[in-house]
């Protein structure tokens, strides 16, 4: 009885959480787009998938920090557990080519761990580009490995007002559960982009952090 009680509360919640998400954004660039950005809200929407009724989950906020600090922010796997909501483990391991590796995993939050959701493992590659003439970086990854169906997502990085940033991440999950389960995954895929952008928004309004990634940056430059 807990466990069906705990579904039922974690599809309502997924139910109004959607529903209150559902209104279109404006288009990017609009005045009402512009005004959203300024005033920092992190704009999530979810982009169906054909052939299935699981969503990617995109997300766009402004950082007020410089663009190479949030790129540098996000080079380092290994520091995503000590900053990321529910990102209980990660590592980043040696890249394989041009590609990154890394390693982490995601504890479901109360209620879906309740409603028998488990923590997710993965490893991941990713492959890195950059435009130098628009100032932006690019990040794509995809799971390898791990106790789940099918994970794939990216994090763009493009200059905004002075030292300022806008940062993309989107992120589909298939966790390979019912389609029953499907509207709860897509609601947390949301929650989690949402939660993410603003620990990282967080995360670069520290001093300390901000110069020590400073140096870290430098010496990525220099190593190459």
């Amino acid at each position: 009885m807990k466990i069906q009680s705990s579904i039922r509360a974690v599809s309502y919640a997924a139910v109004v959480f959607l529903a209150a998400c559902s209104a279109a954004l404006p288009p990017r660039g609009s005045p009402e787009w512009t005004r959203r950005v300024e005033r920092g809200e992190m704009l999530v929407e979810s982009l169906p998938i054909p052939g299935t009724d699981l969503e990617l989950a995109s997300g766009l906020g402004r950082i007020d920090a410089p663009p190479a600090l949030v790129w540098e922010s996000l080079q380092d796997a290994g520091d995503w557990s000590q900053f990321l909501y529910n990102v209980s483990e990660s590592k980043e391991l040696t890249p394989e080519g041009q590609e990154r590796r890394f390693l982490f995993s995601v504890d479901p939050p109360g209620e879906a761990r309740a409603a028998g959701f488990s923590k997710i493992h993965m490893k991941c590659r990713a492959t890195q580009t950059q435009d130098a003439a628009a100032g932006a970086w690019k990040a794509e990854f995809e799971a390898i490995e791990g106790n789940m169906k099918r994970v794939y997502g990216a994090w763009k990085i493009e200059p905004w007002r002075e030292n300022q940033t806008l940062l993309t991440f989107s992120v589909f999950l298939d966790l390979g559960y019912s389609k029953a389960f499907d509207g709860v995954v897509n609601f947390y895929a949301r929650d989690f982009i949402e939660r993410w952008g603003g620990n990282i928004r967080a995360r670069l309004q520290d001093p300390t952090v901000r110069s020590g990634l400073e140096w870290r940056a430098v010496r990525r430059r220099e190593a190459k």
